[in-house]
C-alpha cells in the first residue's frame, strides 16, 4: 500500500487553497505517496464573528491543528504565517516556509480610488486594529467599521454598498484567484498599498509548514526531505525576523503592531510600526545589517538577532508604554465603528473592567514601574508591594573565576534581564571588555532577557520557544550541549533544574555563578496589604515568579494569605501560589508582563458577565 501524508488544514477556502498549493508541491517532489488534506475546524473559525482580541488571539486558529499533530491524526499542518503565535508551544517547529507571496495591504474601492483619494468621511471596512489605525493615521477623516468574515463575503459587502473601500491582504486575493482582472470585473479596482506606510503584519504573505518536534515527518526520512525541499531561505528568514520581533516586543494578539522585514542581498532590512491600543499614539523604527553571509542557520539566527534588538531599541524608547499601558483588551478591532481618538484615554472601554479593583503587585521596585504603570492605565487601583529586592551575591568568587577564563566557555546563558545586567556590571567593575561575551554563544529565556542582550550589542544564539529554563535544552540543542562548557550567571539561590539538565545533556562543564541574590523588602507596606487581606478588599493579588509568591506569603503570613485570588505569570509561579493555598484566576500563555495584563483584564471582563 502507498505511504499517506495527511495534511492538516483550517476548513475555510482560502486555507483550503494553500494547502493545496503544499500538497500540489510535495506530490511533485513524492509522486508514490498518497497526500490527503484533513480539513480541521478551529476555535477561531468557530468565532468568525467575534473580533480576534476578544475571543483570545491567535492561537485560536492553530490549537486544533497542533492537537491532531499531537494525536497522529494529522502529518504536517499548513498555517498562514501571519495566523501564528509569535512562539510556537513546546513540540512544534516550522517545518518549512515556502516562497512568499506579496506581502502588502491592498485597498479595493468600488469607485477604484485610492486611499487619498477616498472622498471625506469614506466608510472604509477592516477587521485589523493594525490597518484602522495605519488607515486613520493618513485620512484621520474616515469612518473605519469593523468587517468580519471570509473574503468572499467581505467582498460581496462592499460590492453591496455596504463600504465604499475595504483593506485585505494582497497574498490571500492572490492565492483565491482573486487578481486584478478578476476584480475589475467586478466593478472593484486594487490598490496595493506602501509597505512604509501600511506596515503589514508580522509574517503576511507567508506560509508555515508546521510538524512535531522529534520526529521526521509522517515517520519517513523521504517526506522530511521533500518538505524541506520546499523552504525558502529568504521567506523564512524573513519571517523569523519579524517573528523575533513580535516575541522580543511582547506584544500580544491585542497589540496593533505592524513589522516587515526584507532581505537585499546580504542585508536585511526591517521597519516597524506600534500604536498604542487606542491608535492615539503610536512610534516607527527601522534597523538594518549583513546576516545573510554564513548558512541559512546561521543567518537566521542572526535575523532573528536583529528583530530582538529592534524590539528592544523600541522598547527602550516609547513602544513599552505603547503595548503595555494603552488599555489592553480593549477589543481593538471588536469596536464598531471609530474615528481617529483624539487623545490616549486610560479606560478601555465603556464598562472599566479594572475600575476600582484593588491590585497588589509584587515586583522588584526596579522591575515593577511598567508593569504598575499598565495596571493604572486601566483604572486600577495598585497596591505596590514589592516582596524582594535585588542585591548584590554573598560573593563574586565564583564569577570572578569564571570571568577569569571566559574564552574556555563555549554557552552563556541567561535566565534574567537582572542577570543580564549584574554580569554586564560584574565586567566592568573588574575592567573587562563586554565584548568577551562576543566569543561565546548566548542563550536567553524569555524575550525581555534577549531584549536586554540585544540592547548591548549582544547576539543571542539560543531563545527558547517556551519561557522557562528547561526550555533552553531544546533550543541549544542537545548535539551542541554535549561536550561544551556552560556558564550560567544568574540568582545566589535558584532552581537547580537547569544546570542538572545540562549535565544530563551531556554538558562537559556547567558553572552556575551568582551575580546578584533577592532578599525581602525592609520597607514594603506590609500592614497595610495585611490588613486589607483580612478585610477582604484586595481584588487580585499579582505574581511574576516562584520567590515572589513564597516571600508575599512570608510577609503577610501563610495563613491570612491562603485563599487570595492571584494572577500569576506562569506554570512554575502557578504551582507554588497553587501549593501556598492562593486561588489562580489568572494565567497568560506567554510568560511576559504585557500578556499578564491581558490576562488579568480578561478575568475581570470575564468576572464582570
Amino acid at each position: 500500500m502507498a505511504p499517506v501524508l495527511r495534511i492538516g488544514s483550517r476548513p475555510s477556502r482560502l486555507a483550503l487553497a494553500q494547502a493545496e498549493l503544499i500538497r500540489h508541491k510535495l506530490a511533485a517532489l513524492a509522486p508514490s505517496v498518497t497526500i490527503e488534506i484533513v480539513p480541521i475546524r478551529t476555535s477561531g473559525d468557530r468565532m468568525a464573528t467575534a473580533a480576534l482580541a476578544q475571543v483570545g488571539g491567535k492561537g485560536l486558529f492553530v490549537k486544533e491543528l497542533e492537537q491532531a499533530l499531537v494525536a497522529g491524526r494529522i502529518d504536517l499542518a499548513v498555517h498562514s504565517m501571519k495566523d501564528l503565535p509569535a512562539r510556537l508551544a513546546p513540540g512544534f517547529r516550522i517545518a518549512a516556509v515556502p516562497e512568499r507571496a506579496d506581502p502588502r495591504d491592498v485597498l479595493l474601492a468600488r469607485a477604484g480610488v485610492t486611499l487619498t483619494a477616498l472622498p471625506r468621511g469614506a466608510r472604509l471596512g477592516t477587521s485589523s486594529a493594525r490597518r484602522r489605525f495605519e488607515a486613520l493615521r493618513l485620512r484621520p477623516d474616515l469612518e473605519v467599521v469593523a468587517l468580519r468574515g471570509n473574503v468572499d463575503t467581505r467582498l460581496a459587502r462592499l460590492a453591496a454598498g455596504d463600504f465604499d473601500a475595504i483593506i485585505l491582504a494582497m497574498a490571500g486575493l492572490t492565492r483565491l484567484g482573486r487578481g486584478e482582472g478578476d476584480a475589475a470585473a467586478g466593478g472593484v479596482a486594487l490598490a496595493p498599498l506602501d509597505a512604509r506606510d501600511f506596515v503589514p503584519s508580522g509574517g503576511q504573505g507567508a506560509l508555515c509548514i508546521e510538524a512535531s518536534v522529534g520526529r521526521p515527518v509522517a515517520g519517513s526520512a523521504e517526506l522530511e526531505a521533500a518538505v524541506a525541499a520546499l523552504d525558502d531561505p529568504r521567506a523564512h528568514l524573513e519571517t523569523a525576523a519579524e517573528r523575533a520581533f513580535l516575541a522580543a516586543l511582547g506584544a500580544s494578539c491585542v497589540s496593533p503592531v505592524g513589522v516587515f522585514a526584507r532581505l537585499d542581498g546580504v542585508t536585511l532590512g526591517m521597519r516597524a510600526l506600534v500604536f498604542s491600543l487606542d491608535g492615539a499614539r503610536n512610534m516607527i523604527d527601522e534597523i538594518s545589517d549583513t546576516v545573510a553571509d554564513g548558512t541559512p542557520a546561521t543567518a537566521r539566527e542572526r535575523a532573528a538577532a536583529l528583530g530582538a534588538r529592534l524590539a528592544a531599541r523600541m522598547l527602550a524608547g516609547d513602544a513599552r508604554e505603547l503595548i503595555g499601558a494603552a488599555g489592553v483588551g480593549a477589543a481593538a478591532g471588536g469596536v464598531g465603528t471609530s474615528r481617529a481618538a483624539p487623545a490616549a484615554r486610560s479606560d478601555s472601554s465603556p464598562s472599566r473592567p479594572l475600575h476600582g479593583r484593588n491590585i497588589v503587585t509584587t515586583r522588584a521596585r526596579e522591575a515593577g514601574d511598567s508593569f504598575a504603570a499598565g495596571l493604572r492605565a486601566l483604572s486600577a487601583e495598585v497596591i505596590e508591594f514589592p516582596t524582594i529586592e535585588i542585591v548584590a551575591p554573598d560573593g563574586y568568587t565564583a564569577i570572578d573565576a569564571a570571568l577569569g577564563r571566559l574564552a574556555s566557555f563555549d554557552w552563556v546563558v541567561f535566565t534574567s534581564p537582572t542577570g543580564v545586567e549584574r554580569m554586564l556590571e560584574r565586567m566592568r567593575t573588574r575592567g573587562d571588555d563586554p565584548r568577551a561575551l562576543l566569543g561565546a554563544k548566548l542563550g536567553a529565556i524569555g524575550p525581555v532577557t534577549a531584549a536586554r542582550l540585544t540592547e548591548h550589542a549582544l547576539t543571542v544564539a539560543a531563545l527558547p520557544s517556551e519561557y522557562r529554563a528547561e526550555a533552553i535544552v531544546e533550543a541549544i540543542g542537545v548535539e551542541r550541549i554535549r561536550g561544551a562548557r556552560i556558564l550560567i550567571p544568574r540568582a545566589q539561590v535558584a532552581r537547580e533544574v537547569l544546570p542538572e539538565m545540562l549535565i544530563a545533556a551531556g554538558a562537559r562543564e556547567v558553572v552556575v555563578a551568582p551575580v546578584y541574590k533577592t532578599v525581602k523588602p525592609a520597607n514594603a507596606p506590609v500592614e497595610r496589604v495585611r490588613e486589607m487581606a483580612k478585610a477582604g478588599t484586595i481584588d487580585l493579588v499579582a505574581f511574576t515568579s516562584s520567590s515572589t509568591v513564597t516571600n508575599f506569603c512570608e510577609m503577610v503570613g501563610a495563613t491570612i494569605a491562603r485563599g487570595l485570588k492571584t494572577a500569576v505569570i506562569g506554570p512554575i509561579t502557578a504551582e507554588t501560589a497553587r501549593a501556598a493555598g492562593l486561588q489562580v484566576v489568572a494565567q497568560p500563555t506567554e510568560y511576559t508582563v504585557p500578556a499578564l495584563i491581558a490576562a488579568i483584564h480578561n478575568y475581570f471582563v470575564s468576572s464582570a458577565k
